[in-house]
């Protein structure tokens, strides 16, 4: 389980990059970021159900833009393009390809919030990923 985390923001960075449309960076990055950006965090799991070796891990897309930069209407125009990659049908197989020796098998409680801080539009996706670190569990 220690890796999933890091296996389910590894696939998600890597959906996004392939939209090509804003740079994106995974978990607890020290880098210094670009404004818009994306922000992928998968932080906690919790096995389910026990004993099984399949995880929910919580993954959160956090999409930023500058306030002085752009409208709300501009961020919300990206945030279609970029969270929306994680409503397709087949978002669990798409993530399951992207990382060797990890699967999807779904996701459940999606959530969504948008806010504005330090004059930046912020616009957050978040859904529990059920995963496992082996594609044949």
């Amino acid at each position: 389980m220690l890796d999933l985390p890091q296996k389910l923001e590894s696939a998600a960075k890597a959906l996004i990059d392939g939209a090509g449309l804003i740079t994106v960076y995974a978990g607890l990055c020290a880098d210094e970021q670009t404004t818009p950006r994306a922000i992928v965090a998968a932080m906690s799991g919790r096995e389910m159900p026990q004993g099984s070796g399949n995880f929910t891990v919580d993954l959160t897309v956090q999409v930023l833009s500058k306030a002085d930069d752009s409208t709300i209407e501009e961020h919300r125009a990206l945030c279609v393009s970029t969270i929306g990659l994680f409503m397709q049908d087949d978002i669990a197989s798409q993530l399951s390809a992207s990382v060797p020796e990890f699967h999807v098998f779904g996701f459940t409680n999606r959530t969504h919030r948008e806010f504005i801080e330090d004059r930046a539009w912020v616009t957050e996706f978040s859904a529990e990923f059920y995963c496992a670190g082996l594609a044949l569990v």
